[in-house]
């Protein structure tokens, strides 16, 4: 059985012009914005380390910026951009799911188009970065990301892959 979901042009928090909406009233096995909310924009280190568990396999793996990196990598990579930049937000340009069976497994491909927003905690001067993600999702947790990301506004070039 093979099921699409479609959202575009939504917020992270949705308001009455930019609710969330699937074109199908099953939806995917991981939300990806409440995925950004509780990682992406996530207030502190400590509420980072409790929410990576709840989302990302411990397998997990991510290509991004020409480089590939785990699990232990992924969280390193949050921490420090987390210890770079603060008020972040995010705004979906695009967000599309493919649900499906593998091998009897359900799985899902989540597409992202989005914007993350944020201040530069050395200088506070604001930046931006436009990202392009394909997630993969098994029953519940994400194990595969291939992500894009580029610096719109801003001087951390490396705040995609950013490990040190």
């Amino acid at each position: 059985q093979r099921l699409f979901y479609d959202r575009a042009r939504a917020a992270s928090t949705p308001t009455p012009s930019t609710r969330r909406h699937w074109t199908c009233a099953e939806v995917p096995s991981v939300d990806p914005t409440q995925v950004m909310n509780d990682v992406v924009c996530a207030s502190s280190v400590e509420q980072l380390e409790a929410k990576i568990p709840k989302y990302f396999d411990r397998d997990y793996v991510q290509h991004v910026d020409g480089k590939t990196i785990g699990y232990d990598e992924f969280v390193e990579h949050m921490k420090v951009v987390h210890g770079k930049i603060k008020d972040v937000s995010v705004r979906w340009k695009e967000l599309h799911a493919y649900a499906f069976a593998n091998d009897g497994k359900r799985e899902t491909h989540i597409f992202s188009h989005h914007v993350v927003s944020y201040k530069d905690r050395a200088s506070g001067a604001e930046g931006s970065a436009e990202v392009c993600g394909l997630f993969k999702c098994g029953t519940d947790l994400i194990f595969e990301c291939n992500e894009m990301t580029t610096v719109t506004h801003g001087s951390l070039e490396d705040i995609g892959s950013a490990t040190a």
